[in-house]
């Protein structure tokens, strides 16, 4: 997976900036990789697209159980 270095923050400087963070990824739909000693720990996204990656999943869990009825 690629990810934009612009998009990856420390958590000591997301623990600084943490309203500014929320609001920019609200607004911009982006996501902020967060990283803690060097690794990468979590994502911060949007609540739209929580819900549509939410959504997805579901989708995916109804498709599996469709198909291990079939067999």
């Amino acid at each position: 997976m690629m990810v934009d270095t612009a998009q990856i923050m420390p958590i000591t400087q997301l623990q600084k900036t943490l309203t500014q963070t929320v609001r920019k990824v609200s607004e911009d739909k982006q996501p902020v990789f967060i990283m803690k000693n060097n690794v990468m720990e979590a994502v911060m996204m949007s609540f739209d697209r929580y819900e549509k990656l939410a959504e997805l999943e579901e989708l995916e869990e109804m498709l599996l159980k469709l198909k291990a009825d079939a067999e």
